[in-house]
């Protein structure tokens, strides 16, 4: 990965994580999701976008870990 790409990664990963701090854990994150989608409750749609790309992020570096072996 070039320089650019992984400083622009790095970036993006600490604006994510600002957004996150008000989503302490795995379970609290899940509770968000389902009862969005199941319209149980509405979230602020910024808070769900964070934990969309955070959950993205995390396949995409265990996936990455993955084929380094």
């Amino acid at each position: 990965m070039n320089k650019e790409k992984e400083e622009s990664m790095i970036n993006a990963l600490a604006n994510i994580s600002e957004g996150m701090c008000r989503v302490s854990s795995d379970e609290e994150i899940n509770d968000i999701i389902s009862k969005e989608l199941t319209g149980e409750k509405e979230y602020d749609k910024e808070i769900l976008r964070h934990v969309r790309i955070m959950r993205l992020l995390e396949e995409e570096a265990k996936a990455r870990k993955r084929l380094r072996g």
